[in-house]
């Protein structure tokens, strides 16, 4: 994956997490006043369960898309730089 197409996920990542963050945090004032349970659990934690796991997912493919090679890179770098520093 070069660059620019790593710019490109980023920010449509970016955009999806800033709209689930929004979503689970907006309707929440019309849900608190509804008495309805789903399989038990009122529908207000649903709601916030639910776009929390879609948060959760997000930041998930981001780590596996974007974010692990450049930590990989990081620690084999500093492996050998930092042998023997220390104690």
């Amino acid at each position: 994956m070069n660059e620019q197409q790593k710019k490109s996920l980023f920010r449509k990542l970016l955009l999806a997490f800033a709209i689930s963050f929004l979503m689970s945090n907006g309707p929440g004032v019309l849900l608190v006043n509804k008495p309805s349970l789903i399989a038990g659990i009122p529908l207000l934690y649903l709601w916030a369960l639910g776009w929390g796991i879609v948060q959760i997912g997000i930041i998930l493919y981001a780590y596996f898309k974007l974010w692990r090679h450049e930590v990989e890179e990081e620690i084999e770098g500093t492996g050998e730089n930092a042998a023997g520093e220390g104690a």
